[in-house]
C-alpha cells in the first residue's frame, strides 16, 4: 500500500449534488492501482503504508501440541505469526511446511470421522506457545468455520466420541484408514513424492499445495505424539512415513548434477544413509542431504562434519534446487 492522494476527491458527485463532496484525500491505494492509474487521478505520497484487514471471528477452537519435544528434531524453528516487514527464513520453511501438513492431515481425518466437510473446520497457522519459565512448545491449531462454533471441534475433546489423541493415533498406525490406506499404495508412494489430489490436496488448500507434504506431516504428528521419536536421526528408518526417505535423498543428490556438472556423488563415512555432493568440481565443499524435521547442528555434530560440510534438507533440494543450492555454496565460503 502506499500513501496517495485521490485528485478527483475535490469534485462533486453529479448524483449527489445536494449532497457533501467526497473526501477521499490522504487515502492507503494499493501500489498496483497507482502504477496503472499513470498519475491522472491519484498522486502517489513519499510514505509507504504496510498494512492487513483482519475482522474478529467468536468460535469454537482446538490446540494440539506436545508435552515435551525430542532435542534432535527441530520443531521449533519456524517462522509464525505474518512475514510483513521482514521475508520469511527460507532455511525454516520446511518446518513450518510440516506443521501445515499435519494440520491439514488433522481437519481431513476429522472431516472423515465426523462426516462432514472439510471446509467445515478453518485450519489455523502453527504457532509456539511461549509462557514464563516454561520451554517453548509448537502446536498446530484448527477452529470450526462457522461464527460462534457449529460444535465440531467440540467433538474431538477428550471426553467426547472421537477424543483427538485417539485420532492422531489411529492417522499415525492404523494401516486400514485413512490416510495410511490412501498413502500406502505402491503406485501412489512412487509417484507422489510429497503431496497429489489423492493425498491432501483439495481445491481449497490450493493456496499451500506447494508446502503440503504428507510424509513430512505424518512426521511432525508422531514427534507431537512420542517425545522418543528420531525421525532417522539414528539411522533407523522403522516408521512408514520414513521408510524410503533415504532413497529418495539418494535421489535428489544424484539429480544435483543436473545442476553441478561434474560434481560428486557420496556418502557420510559411517551413515550410508545419508547422501552428499560436491558443490563445485573442484570437490572442496560438500552438500549433506538431511530431513527436514533433524536439528542440523546436533546432526553435524554427532557425525563429525566439518564446515567444509553445509546441510540441505530434502524439502528444499526436491522444490526448489537452484535456490537451495546457490544458497549452499554461499555458506560453504
Amino acid at each position: 500500500m502506499e500513501a496517495a492522494t485521490d485528485l478527483a476527491a475535490t469534485r462533486n458527485i453529479w448524483w449527489f449534488k445536494a449532497k457533501p463532496r467526497l473526501k477521499l484525500a490522504g487515502q492507503a491505494i494499493g501500489s498496483e492501482v497507482i502504477a496503472d492509474d499513470q498519475r491522472s487521478r491519484y498522486r502517489q505520497g513519499d510514505e509507504k503504508v504496510i498494512a492487513c484487514l483482519a475482522s474478529p471471528k467468536v468460535t469454537n477452537s482446538l490446540q494440539i501440541g506436545p508435552i515435551r519435544l525430542n532435542g534432535n528434531l527441530r520443531l521449533l524453528d519456524m517462522d509464525v505469526g505474518l512475514a510483513m516487514r521482514n521475508r520469511r527464513d527460507p532455511s525454516r520453511t520446511s518446518v513450518r511446511a510440516a506443521a501445515i501438513s499435519a494440520t491439514e492431515i488433522l481437519v481431513q481425518r476429522a472431516a472423515f470421522d465426523l462426516d462432514i466437510a472439510p471446509e467445515e473446520f478453518d485450519a489455523l497457522a502453527p504457532n509456539i506457545m511461549t509462557s514464563p519459565g516454561r520451554p517453548s512448545l509448537p502446536y498446530i491449531q484448527i477452529s470450526d468455520a462457522l461464527p460462534n462454533g457449529s460444535g465440531f471441534c467440540r467433538h474431538l475433546l477428550g471426553d467426547s466420541r472421537i477424543p483427538v489423541s485417539d485420532l492422531l493415533a489411529s492417522v499415525l498406525d492404523d494401516a486400514a484408514q485413512w490416510p495410511r490406506n490412501t498413502v500406502s499404495d505402491e503406485h501412489h508412494m512412487n509417484v507422489c513424492g510429497s503431496s497429489c489430489y489423492k493425498c491432501l490436496q483439495r481445491y481449497n488448500n490450493r493456496n499451500f499445495h506447494g508446502l503440503l507434504d504428507w510424509r513430512l506431516g505424518l512426521s511432525y504428528l508422531r514427534a507431537f505424539v512420542d517425545p522418543n521419536y528420531e525421525c532417522g536421526f539414528d539411522g533407523k528408518y522403522e516408521d512408514f512415513e520414513i521408510s524410503d526417505w533415504s532413497s529418495n535423498a539418494h535421489r535428489l543428490a544424484k539429480e544435483t548434477r543436473t545442476f553441478i556438472p561434474g560434481n560428486r556423488i557420496s556418502c557420510v563415512d559411517g551413515r550410508a544413509d545419508i547422501p552428499t555432493f560436491s558443490l563445485d568440481d573442484r570437490h572442496s565443499r560438500w552438500g549433506a542431504v538431511v530431513h527436514p524435521l533433524w536439528d542440523q547442528k546436533r546432526l553435524f555434530a554427532k557425525l563429525g562434519l566439518d564446515n567444509t560440510f553445509v546441510a540441505v534438507d530434502s524439502f528444499e533440494l526436491s522444490r526448489r534446487p537452484l535456490h537451495v543450492l546457490q544458497r549452499a555454496r554461499h555458506a560453504a565460503r
